[in-house]
């Protein structure tokens, strides 16, 4: 007997998502970072002007659904809440296509006390985590901006070139 009802992604594949999800949460455990659920609705939109919240009426109020869980996640950082990663639903208003859908699974993760190296080092560990098999190459920002712009971000300035004023 046929439902009629075809879902939009194979079912080897949501097996597929499953098991990466599960491998970043395995991650994020084993290096004792804390998952965090913070609200899918707020108050207040996002500050950021290349962000469109999508609102909704909830009652005689507008809320707008997240398009992060950033601001939810900084305040627990600021309360002392320590390595935090959140793996959840998001929202943009602007997001639609082929590739992009309004809603949207994010990680985002914070790591306290890291350097741009740790974090490039715990990066390359979690791609493994879920199975990356291409080989990871650690390259400074500096680095690859002189390589396209044939500028050093470091000193540009310091050499008197007023383009970058």
């Amino acid at each position: 007997m046929t439902i009629g009802f075809t879902p939009a992604a194979t079912i080897n594949t949501l097996k597929a998502r499953a098991q990466i999800l599960a491998a970043i949460r395995a991650y994020f455990l084993q290096h004792n970072v804390t998952e965090v659920d913070v609200p899918a609705l707020g108050r207040f939109s996002v500050t950021d002007v290349h962000l469109a919240a999508l609102a909704v009426e909830v009652g005689d109020s507008t809320q707008y659904l997240q398009t992060s869980p950033e601001f939810y996640m900084k305040r627990l950082l600021a309360a002392g809440m320590g390595d935090i990663y959140s793996l959840g639903k998001a929202y943009r208003a602007d997001e639609s296509g082929s590739r992009h859908r309004p809603e949207f699974t994010m990680l985002e993760w914070y790591r306290c006390g890291f350097d741009d190296a740790a974090l490039m080092a715990d990066i390359a560990g979690l791609l493994q985590a879920v199975g990356a098999s291409q080989t990871i190459k650690q390259v400074a920002y500096g680095e690859v901006f002189e390589r396209i712009t044939g500028l050093n971000p470091h000193t540009a300035g310091e050499q008197g070139d007023d383009s970058l004023a």
